[in-house]
């Protein structure tokens, strides 16, 4: 079971399309995360500059995610000492029973107090679900705080997915179908007011399991989106 991270609320994103030059989501699953993910970014328009990517490693641990996040953010220093835009690398990883979380959460954590103080173009953040990403999923049709745990050989994430089979459109699961976005966006409003009411009671309560910050993610995407169509808007005013 997990317990609260010491952290801040992401809250709205103020940025801008010139701002954010550059943002990275590394996803610790292969299929699921960025693909959904992806299929947001591209619905919503954003520059190709904004991607999820998987590690590329085999069944990949938050530690690995997070040690890649890291080495392409020294990368794009090297490349260009960030230039004139912020560049931005996001997290995207489950507590399910991994036994690095902590420590991955807690160096993330770390390195992106240590370099958003010496650097404002620099944000660092990771987006954890207890226990995994499918929670996410859930959210789109149930409301609800229910623990994951383990079951004989099905780990919490594995216990996830069975519930998540028990709706009708996911009766036939698979983490690598790309139509996962598309069956869910017609529930997205009701899966991000279930996820801040499931966060909320997570803060309260005091246990995370299950909870997702997945919606804070999808709400700065969101925002993102919003602020770039409206300094479009004003720039057309302008001509």
């Amino acid at each position: 079971m997990g317990r609260r991270q010491g952290r801040k609320s992401f809250g709205r994103a103020a940025a801008s399309r010139d701002v954010y030059e550059k943002i990275l989501i590394v996803c610790e699953d292969e299929l699921t995360s960025p693909q959904y993910l992806n299929a947001h970014i591209r619905t919503l328009g954003l520059p190709r500059s904004i991607q999820a990517k998987a590690t590329g490693d085999s069944n990949p641990t938050p530690d690995q995610v997070v040690a890649y996040a890291l080495k392409w953010l020294d990368g794009e220093k090297c490349r260009d000492g960030f230039g004139e835009h912020k560049t931005t690398v996001f997290c995207v990883i489950d507590r399910d029973e991994h036994e690095k979380f902590d420590s991955a959460m807690a160096e993330l954590n770390g390195a992106a107090k240590q370099r958003n103080h010496l650097n404002k173009k620099v944000h660092i953040r990771a987006f954890p679900s207890y226990p995994c990403f499918e929670v996410w999923y859930l959210l789109h049709h149930v409301k609800t705080r229910k623990g994951f745990n383990r079951a004989g050989e099905n780990s919490p994430a594995d216990m996830v997915i069975k519930d998540l089979k028990k709706i009708p459109v996911f009766a036939n699961y698979d983490k690598g179908d790309n139509k996962h976005y598309e069956v869910l966006v017609p529930q997205q409003a009701t899966a991000m007011a279930n996820a801040v009411w499931s966060k909320n009671d997570a803060i309260a309560t005091g246990e995370l399991n299950s909870s997702t910050e997945v919606h804070e993610l999808m709400d700065y995407l969101n925002n993102l989106k919003a602020t770039m169509d409206a300094e479009k808007k004003a720039s057309r005013r302008k001509r």
